[in-house]
């Protein structure tokens, strides 16, 4: 992490042109895509997606970049911004044939900014009606440049008064900061799965929720976002949403209400899953969870696992042990290797660890005292 802050400082110091001047040239875009966001598709959309109008709205600031090759362009030209400015700042690219092109074209775009508000880059969200092989990707980003990367921070800020809600996307983020008046901030990784850089934003948070989209895809997602912050001692917890559903969905259709229960009642991540261990893959994934944690739970996770397994507490700590060890020598690989379908070479070795069903537990693993 070190070496990925002292490459981001070179590329800053390296760059051909200055912070503030790129923090410039992103607020003008900001002020032009701003200006065409009335009575753009995207208005609409975002209103109909989110339940109110956000034009004008003081930290959203949703805007629209219209269709158009050049329009952002020709207005920053205007506004004495150069080529080598609006380049730098990726808010164009060359084409083709060699001159500069909007990178958004049509679409609804949402700035990304620093804790004092300066904007680093946008997101943006392509036209609905568009069929996906025109409109391209559903999300861009700003790519990498001086002052932003994708993985160093999310969409949303988390506060030392909210917990802080890890989703999907950004329309997410804003659906759970708007509903839960900020008693919860919504937080999205601008599409990644979490970074190491963004798990470590969260490492003074007392606990955090993950409100993925309730599929498989999003409990995936979920559950490695859970080993990522393990590394940290990060606790977290599930929202249930309903079955195939996202927070902005959950908002539209059920009210802030809703949407704000969802994330009180939210669980343990960790008793999730272990209430899912129903295979031998899931069980390896429910030991790892529980590696993870503060020793003061393992026992007690044993024995839900134990329950929910009808094995015995003695191999299960068997096949803990290893795990510990692997938390302890390096957690960010471990963290890596616990992930669904990412059996990483700790878990192999505690698999290999394992007694047959009703063998002899080691003794020199009954009387380890894993520190993690």
């Amino acid at each position: 992490m070190l070496r990925h802050e002292l490459d981001r400082a070179d590329a800053l110091a390296d760059s051909p042109v200055l912070a503030e001047r790129l923090h410039q040239v992103n607020q003008l875009a900001q002020d032009y895509y701003a200006s065409c966001f009335p009575q753009s598709w995207a208005q609409p959309y975002l209103a109909e997606r989110l339940g109110v109008d956000l034009a004008g709205h003081p930290t959203i600031q949703p805007g629209h970049a219209p269709a158009g090759w050049t329009n952002l362009a020709n207005r920053l030209r205007r506004h004495g911004v150069t080529d080598l400015e609006m380049l730098t700042a990726g808010l164009v690219k060359p084409a083709s044939t060699g001159r500069l092109i909007d990178r958004f074209r049509d679409r609804l775009t949402l700035p990304i900014t620093d804790q004092d508000g300066h904007i680093l880059g946008f997101v943006a969200r392509a036209n609905p009606t568009i069929p996906a092989d025109q409109a391209g990707p559903k999300y861009l980003n700003t790519p990498t440049t001086p002052i932003y990367s994708k993985g160093d921070q999310f969409y949303g800020h988390p506060t030392a008064t909210s917990t802080p809600v890890i989703v999907e996307g950004p329309l997410d983020a804003i659906a759970i900061t708007l509903a839960t008046a900020g008693r919860y901030t919504g937080l999205a990784p601008l599409g990644t799965s979490l970074t190491d850089q963004q798990a470590a934003l969260l490492a003074d948070q007392e606990r955090v929720v993950l409100a993925t989209d309730n599929d498989t895809a999003g409990n995936t997602a979920a559950n490695k976002d859970h080993f990522k912050l393990a590394v940290h001692r990060t606790d977290t917890l599930r929202a249930e949403l309903p079955q195939g559903s996202d927070p902005a969905e959950l908002l539209i259709t059920h009210g802030p209400a809703a949407l704000t229960q969802s994330l009180h009642n939210a669980t343990p991540t960790i008793d999730r899953i272990v209430s899912y261990a129903n295979d031998d893959a899931a069980v390896d994934l429910a030991l790892s969870a529980i590696a993870a944690a503060h020793p003061s739970a393992w026992q007690s996770g044993l024995e839900e696992l134990s329950e929910q397994t009808k094995l015995p507490q003695e191999q299960l700590q068997a096949r803990l042990v290893p795990l510990v060890e692997a938390w302890n020598d390096d957690p960010r690989e471990a963290a890596a290797g616990a992930a669904p379908q990412q059996r990483g070479p700790f878990q192999r070795a505690a698999t290999s660890a394992r007694p047959e069903h009703g063998g002899e537990v080691p003794q020199s693993r009954r009387t380890a005292a894993p520190h993690r």
